[in-house]
């Protein structure tokens, strides 16, 4: 890795990471205050904001940092700038359309949803136009490589949402009110830094005549295709509890079944992808490089390393949520039923963790649509899955329709990718034989803990979870399982290579 790629790589980590705890330590907050039940009126609510939230921002920030990057490069900062209001003007049009969508449509949406999650989602809906103006000035600054900006904007807009939500509550404001509208306010306050951001940095927005259309051309095949695959996964995510309803639980129930698993438990096994997901975003660029140059050895060394750390990291967490799950739901959100999924859909984690790696790099290899094209055949096997076990719906088969989507969506990933760069299979072995690690440390880790068990559960949990993650570093160096510092090992240098 480049030096510029690696600095970018650890501020994008270290802010996100910061993002994260805080986002992580918000949701117990959240949860703790709302209850299961309100927090899956909150999760599907959410789920249908962010699908039209894609339609204004999935493919604007991408779009616009590549353009005025380019337009950087060669000078033409009335060119950058134009760019950046072509978008400016498309996003803000775009979701004043989708706001007054959204609030014409409120009948409906109550009928469908359910009045809570309809009045929270209008609550939601002028975010829309507050990320718009966001995207369109994070694209800029990204473009112009100002990533630490970015970073800080991020953290803004946490701490904005954590302050106006801890303050309505202390007011004594309706739970569901006060969640919705400090998301709002935090989308408002992260436009505005954004903004902010950009004239002080002199920035200036030039006419975005002849901007527009060529935008539009570019923005539109990534923007479509991922709102349709956002789209297929929030309504799978709102038929959910109508799922556990259909399967004879009551609606009060069926939410907080819905809410624990997908509001508590799955943001636990996000947390892992902080790492994750910032070596996703700056391989894009590398990558892509890369395969222009047609030097697509590099492509595979670079495809290798990350899938063997991607594996890394997923692997060091899977025996802990797995064996310790049902104890660690108790201890951060006090609630049962979040533990107990967490530790059946532990497992989910590594193909959550390659499919968000795999999918950035046919992105960065030009296979957008193909990528889209994978990620609908799993959501297509995980609406099969639930139609198959509708009226016996369980946790399990939740776990089960997510775990297989991404399994799906991962291996026609990896498939493609190889095509397209001539990786052998083979190459990926290491990661294969980590994964199968799993299975003996997690047997350890629930040993250990039922060992530890006159312990308080905070340290037994702490404990058996290290012991674990040692036990599973140490297995996967000596019987040759993963790579443990893939991007750490130096190149040969040419002279070296001729020796």
């Amino acid at each position: 890795m480049k030096k510029s790629l690696m600095t970018s790589f650890m501020i994008i980590t270290v802010f996100n990471a910061l993002d994260r705890t805080l986002g992580f330590f918000f949701r117990i907050y959240l949860s703790r205050e709302m209850g299961a039940e309100n927090m899956g009126v909150y999760q599907v609510a959410s789920s249908v904001f962010l699908a039209l939230l894609t339609f204004i921002t999935s493919g604007v920030p991408l779009v616009v940092s590549k353009r005025v990057a380019k337009a950087t490069r060669c000078g033409d900062e009335k060119k950058a700038s134009a760019v950046t209001n072509a978008a400016l003007f498309i996003g803000v049009i775009t979701g004043c359309v989708l706001t007054a969508l959204t609030l014409s449509f409120y009948p409906v949406l109550r009928t469908i949803m359910g009045a809570e999650a309809a009045f929270s989602l209008v609550l939601l809906s002028p975010s829309l136009i507050f990320s718009a103006v966001y995207s369109a000035f994070r694209g800029n600054l990204w473009g112009k490589q100002k990533f630490f900006v970015v970073a800080i904007v991020e953290v803004i807009e946490q701490v904005a949402r954590i302050i106006s939500c801890v303050i309505m509550f202390a007011c004594g404001a309706d739970k569901l009110f006060a969640a919705s509208l400090s998301l709002t306010v935090g989308c408002l306050i992260s436009a505005a830094a954004c903004t902010a951001f950009f004239f002080l940095g002199k920035g200036k927005l030039s006419s975005p005549k002849g901007e527009i259309k060529p935008l539009l051309a570019s923005e539109l095949p990534i923007t479509l295709s991922r709102a349709a695959a956002t789209l297929a996964s929030s309504v799978l995510a709102v038929a959910a509890p109508l799922l556990f309803m259909i399967s004879g639980y009551g609606k009060s129930t069926a939410y907080e079944m819905f809410g624990a698993a997908s509001g508590m438990a799955l943001p636990l096994l996000f947390v892992p992808l902080t790492v994750t997901g910032s070596l996703a975003f700056v391989l894009v660029p590398s990558v892509g490089a890369s395969a222009d140059c047609g030097k697509y050895e590099s492509v595979n060394r670079q495809i290798v390393s990350a899938v063997n750390l991607s594996t890394i990291i997923a692997c060091l967490f899977i025996p802990l949520f797995a064996a310790c799950g049902e104890k660690i739901g108790v201890i951060v959100y006090d609630n049962q039923i979040s533990g107990i999924f967490l530790s059946k859909a532990a497992w989910i984690l590594l193909p959550l963790s390659l499919e968000a790696i795999t999918s950035s790099l046919m992105n960065s290899l030009d296979l957008e649509m193909r990528s889209f094209l994978n990620s609908m055949i799993g959501y297509l096997v995980q609406a099969i899955i639930y139609a198959i076990f509708c009226k016996s719906f369980t946790l399990d088969i939740f776990a089960l329709g997510i775990g297989a989507s991404l399994i799906v969506s991962t291996a026609l990933h990896v498939y493609y990718t190889a095509k397209k760069t001539s990786l052998g299979v083979f190459r990926l072995k290491n990661a294969l034989l980590g994964a199968l690690i799993v299975f003996p440390v997690t047997t350890l880790c629930r040993s250990l803990l039922s060992l530890f068990s006159f312990m308080p559960d905070l340290l037994a949990v702490v404990l058996a979870g290290g012991i674990a993650m040692v036990a599973y570093g140490a297995l996967s160096l000596t019987f040759g399982g993963v790579e443990a510092y893939p991007f750490l090992k130096r190149r040969k240098t040419s002279k070296q290579a001729k020796v």
